[in-house]
């Protein structure tokens, strides 16, 4: 569960896209489906996708370049409404066999706010050992961290630029 506390008005209404809710996981068989729900439309927030924002996509990235156990990694994307509000929504149904190929996935997700490449993995093998740190779920708390650092660096840079703008005018 993520839960922070600040207390600048526009630092909650920005996280509003990133409260526990918009995190889902259900289990199907042996394997765990897991959902990142992200709102459209959120000031200093661009949502992650897959391949071509916008699209629906489902992608299997089992074989060569993956190693997955039966029945595999599955990832979705897409538009969706979520309680009357445009979202779009990142799925993984699986598990990573080996934590250090998640580079080839993350080489193929867009907006997941790293500041260099490879950073997700890095993050993912730096805390191999937590739950979840396998499946969707530890993925997704990985992209929804660095998004929250993302969102506040914005959010802070443009109180800084408030001030001096006020003084050239």
């Amino acid at each position: 569960m993520l839960i922070l506390i600040h207390k600048s008005n526009m630092l909650m209404q920005s996280l509003k896209c990133c409260q526990p809710s918009s995190f889902r996981t259900t289990m199907r068989g042996r394997s765990l489906r897991v959902k990142l729900i992200m709102k459209e439309g959120v000031k200093f927030f661009s949502p992650v996708y897959l391949f071509d924002e916008g699209s629906s996509i489902s992608w299997i990235p089992c074989g060569r370049k993956l190693t997955c156990s039966y029945p595999g990694i599955k990832f979705s994307y897409g538009p969706d409404a979520y309680y009357g509000h445009e979202v779009s929504v990142l799925e993984m149904d699986g598990q990573f066999d080996r934590l250090d190929e998640l580079i080839y996935v993350e080489s193929h997700l867009s907006n997941i706010s790293t500041k260099f490449y490879g950073e997700v993995t890095q993050q993912m093998l730096k805390h191999a050992d937590f739950p979840g740190s396998n499946n969707g779920t530890g993925l997704f708390q990985t992209i929804v961290g660095l998004k929250i650092r993302d969102l506040f660096e914005q959010i802070v840079a443009s109180r800084a630029k408030t001030p001096l703008e006020a003084t050239k005018a």
